[in-house]
């Protein structure tokens, strides 16, 4: 079995002057909604194996902020280049690569977490809000088996409704 956590970075800051996008921080409501997350996947009990994130500042901090509220056996955080201009098609083709790990989390950007959610799910997500998670389980061996549509088992969560 294979588990993947596909989450939006949480709210950042927007036109800031002379900053390139991949350097936006997270607002103050970001934060907040990083750590309502966190707490609401602890509450959850969940784990993670291996943890892929945008080298994006925005992506980063909302999981330095998530992290501390789980278990992850690694600690090392893999940032991946790919992730930040990636399409829902290409976050499936990086996990599908994967040679170890039973559960992923892989922090990035719309519109690929959403595309790659709500193919997933089967359907459209009403709103996929900075900071929302989706939760997807696939009852396959090894991660090339990784479907493009339907696992079976999928959740969506929202911190602000949580």
């Amino acid at each position: 079995m294979k588990i993947v956590y596909l989450l939006r970075h949480a709210k950042a800051k927007k036109d800031i002057p002379d900053l390139p996008d991949i350097e936006r921080p997270l607002m103050k409501r970001g934060r907040a909604d990083a750590e309502q997350m966190g707490l609401l996947l602890k509450q959850r009990g969940v784990s993670f194996d291996r943890v892929l994130c945008s080298p994006a500042l925005r992506a980063r901090e909302t999981v330095q902020i998530l992290l501390p509220f789980v278990h992850f056996s690694l600690r090392s955080i893999e940032y991946m280049d790919d992730l930040y201009s990636a399409s829902g098609e290409d976050i499936r083709d990086i996990l599908s690569s994967l040679k170890e790990g039973e559960t992923v989390l892989v922090c990035g950007h719309n519109p690929a977490i959403e595309d790659l959610s709500a193919r997933w799910a089967g359907q459209t997500l009403e709103k996929f809000r900075t900071c929302g998670c989706f939760y997807a389980r696939f009852l396959i061996d090894g991660w090339e088996q990784l479907p493009s549509a339907a696992p079976g088992e999928w959740e969506y969560f929202d911190p602000e409704v949580q």
